[in-house]
């Protein structure tokens, strides 16, 4: 796991304004385009990988060689607002890391 945390520093983040599915749906946080498309005014930090020679994917998929993509969410206290949500395109089930100092977690 220290190998992927490492790779995941160094990853160079970009803000997604299509990301609308991990987004408070509050009108304040949303804009829709002349096609009817939504889209965030500050999308969250967030990238799907799935070039499989990037060396996160190879990485990813030394620990779960199923795994055919990567989606990395940087949240932080100042990111936009999410909320839970389904990813509608998945075929099979998720995975989720996190990574940090958390205070006030309990049992699930």
């Amino acid at each position: 796991m220290e190998t992927l945390k490492d790779l995941v520093a160094q990853h160079r983040w970009t803000r997604n304004g299509t990301r609308v599915n991990v987004q408070d749906a509050s009108p304040e946080h949303i804009i829709v385009d002349a096609c009817k498309r939504r889209w965030l005014k500050k999308g969250p930090y967030s990238s799907t990988l799935r070039d499989p020679q990037h060396p996160i994917v190879q990485h990813v998929q030394t620990l779960y060689p199923w795994a055919n993509c990567v989606c990395l969410n940087r949240k932080r206290a100042s990111s936009p607002p999410m909320c839970p949500h389904r990813d509608k395109h998945n075929e099979s089930g998720s995975m989720i890391c996190f990574w940090g100092d958390y205070e006030g977690g309990g049992d699930l």
